[in-house]
């Protein structure tokens, strides 16, 4: 099958840490905050907490995720896929019958982060796995754990803004709710708020990617209604299961990765099994001014910066061009504000700075 155990920028299946240079914690800080959420390129990953099955066989098709969660969203993960089972006065995390702990875990894991990095949002897809309850028999049990955790979770039914979700966990009911529910409702609706592709078995692989591309170009039409949502999973079952979910994404996330590096304009949220450093960084680049690198030229003393750049939704050229802004820290707020991030020390020269 491959190396299913590997460490690339396009397939992580590791349960290493990539490391804090390829760290994108606080990500939402370079966005403004009169962006609807629906405009944002945001990563996501498809079955989150499935990491923590330990089964040792049965695994390699269970999980879809090698990462803890604190490194997900310290990784840039913004879109978490949550699937819940009622039980015995519990809410267990499932992916199909198999355990995957306590949603109190995950949502306590949320608010750490957000606590330590509240210019951020995390949204949360909530969906009934495993479980036949009827009606809002469902949303009943799961009422009194969203609850406990009622000042750390935005309660809105319309699309928000960024300011208004930074520092909140943001809940998409994929479960029956009421009309009175704070919640937005999660699913594809005609006239409503969100378009998602999720063909988990296509007939091809071919036709799993138009569907991503298609989903994607619509994400970024200048005339759409930006309250609108859009959600792609780039996820996919081979129709007998023989393929484990590290062999097909090993295969295939090269491929939409390079759809997408090579895409202008907005992503929508893009749902992911076992993302790499670098695709999750691509999809972030796509909010606009987000620094790529800062590296300078001389030695000892930063007297330039050049400044590599992802403009307003656009590749300059090429993910590996440089376009060279000649400035001094102190003239651009912006730069000035990406310096911040970086730390800037005293090597040889053209050496590129380190990022935190």
């Amino acid at each position: 099958m491959g190396n299913i155990i590997a460490k690339d920028p396009d397939f992580w299946c590791s349960t290493k840490d990539p490391g804090p240079e390829r760290h994108n914690a606080y990500w939402m800080s370079y966005v403004p905050d009169s962006k609807f959420l629906s405009e944002l390129s945001i990563p996501g990953t498809h079955n989150t907490m499935s990491y923590a099955y330990d089964g040792k066989i049965t695994g390699l098709w269970v999980r879809c995720q090698s990462l803890l969660l604190s490194i997900q969203l310290n990784m840039g993960v913004r879109f978490l896929d949550i699937r819940c089972q009622a039980s015995d006065g519990d809410m267990l995390l499932k992916h199909g019958g198999y355990n995957l702990g306590k949603l109190t875990d995950t949502l306590t894991g949320c608010v750490n982060f957000l606590q330590t990095y509240p210019s951020e949002c995390v949204i949360l897809r909530i969906a009934q796995e495993n479980s036949s309850l009827e009606g809002l028999d469902f949303r009943d049990a799961l009422e009194p754990f969203l609850d406990r955790f009622s000042s750390h979770i935005l309660k809105r039914r319309s699309m928000p803004t960024l300011g208004e979700a930074r520092g909140k966990m943001v809940i998409l009911a994929d479960f029956d709710i009421k009309d009175t529910d704070d919640m937005m409702k999660y699913g594809n609706m005609t006239n409503g708020n969100m378009i998602i592709c999720d063909n988990s078995k296509p007939d091809s692989f071919s036709q799993k990617m138009d569907g991503i591309k298609a989903n994607i170009e619509k994400a970024s039409e200048t005339t759409r209604d930006k309250k609108q949502m859009y959600i792609t999973f780039t996820y996919r079952y081979t129709w007998l299961g023989i393929e484990c979910p590290q062999e097909i994404t090993r295969r295939s996330n090269p491929t939409w990765h390079y759809l997408v590096r090579n895409h202008n304009g907005c992503l929508g949220i893009v749902v992911m099994d076992f993302p790499g450093y670098k695709v999750i960084r691509d999809i972030i680049n796509h909010n606009g001014d987000y620094p790529l690198e800062i590296a300078y030229s001389r030695n000892h003393i930063v007297h330039r910066l050049k400044v590599r750049y992802h403009i307003g939704g656009r590749f300059i050229n090429d993910y590996n061009c440089i376009c060279p802004v000649e400035i001094t820290p102190s003239t651009n707020p912006k730069v000035a504000l990406a310096c911040l991030a970086w730390t800037i020390q005293a090597v040889p020269e053209n050496v590129e700075a380190q990022r935190k």
